[in-house]
């Protein structure tokens, strides 16, 4: 094993580890006894003609204002630049990149492996976040990622190398983060020319020609280590299914920054063993 891959199992071991001491869920209380059920009231009587109905407790759903946008996972799927994204699903997410980078190559390799293609999950559409990547020809691509699942890493350095649509993929940056008003949005973007690569989500598919949606999730894996990519991603496949989609949640957690900060401190230990030998 590499010393960059010990390095990140001892990350995660020493995360782990921080979590466990916080202990065990508290036990819980036996309930009290309960007392007999009352006798059930009668329905209550209809309304009178003409006056108004009950208030409505209906919740909104993922795709209404307020909706969570819960979703049980993430698909990918090869877009053109003059390409409509399918109708009906939960979320929709651009992956965005300005270079052809090792994150990049790195995020699409994971992408691959712990995703499928659109129309290869078993879950209804509406359950799942689409993941369009923007390609030059889509059935150039789609040929291309067909071996995606048995070589994600080749494939993904394949269609970063050819088939990658940096000129769409540039345009669509610049509107998000230079468009958007939020500091949420912004901050996420660190600048309004970020090289990304980044995971942008909404609830209906993102226009470069219309107003950003007022509900946005922006993922900067800019300035990610790409042995920390995996675990980025998890995160972030994580939150879609528990929380509503725009709570950054545990993406701004302290979990990310520590095994960040833990895997760039490690990828100076080579330079600092080669610098002690020297002066040795």
């Amino acid at each position: 094993m590499t010393l960059r891959g010990c390095a990140l199992v001892l990350a995660l071991a020493l995360l782990a580890a921080c979590e466990g001491q916080r202990g065990p869920a508290p036990a819980s209380q036996g309930a009290p006894p309960t007392a007999p059920a009352p006798s059930p009231s009668p329905p209550p009587p209809p309304p009178p003609t003409g006056t108004a109905p009950p208030a409505d407790t209906h919740h909104p759903t993922k795709a209404e204002p307020g909706g969570g946008g819960f979703v049980q996972d993430s698909v990918y799927l090869p877009v053109e630049r003059t390409g409509k994204l399918p109708n009906g699903y939960g979320l929709y997410t651009l992956l965005l990149a300005r270079t052809a980078d090792a994150v990049t190559t790195r995020l699409l390799s994971e992408l691959f492996t712990v995703t499928v293609g659109a129309g290869e999950s078993a879950s209804k559409v509406e359950d799942l976040n689409l993941i369009a990547i923007p390609v030059k020809k889509m059935s150039d691509a789609a040929h291309l990622l067909a071996g995606a699942h048995t070589q994600p890493a080749a494939v993904a350095a394949e269609l970063v190398r050819r088939q990658y649509d940096f000129g769409q993929a540039l345009m669509l940056m610049d509107h998000v983060c230079k468009s958007s008003q939020d500091k949420r949005i912004a901050a996420a973007c660190g600048s309004q020319a970020p090289d990304g690569p980044l995971l942008v989500t909404t609830l209906l598919p993102l226009d470069g020609a219309k107003d950003l949606p007022p509900r946005l999730l922006v993922v900067n894996l800019g300035s990610t280590p790409p042995d920390a990519v995996r675990e980025v991603l998890d995160v972030y496949r994580r939150q879609l299914a528990t929380r509503p989609f725009d709570d950054r949640g545990d993406l701004d957690g302290w979990r990310l920054r520590a095994l960040d900060a833990m895997l760039q401190a490690a990828s100076f230990l080579p330079v600092i063993r080669k610098s002690y030998a020297a002066t040795a």
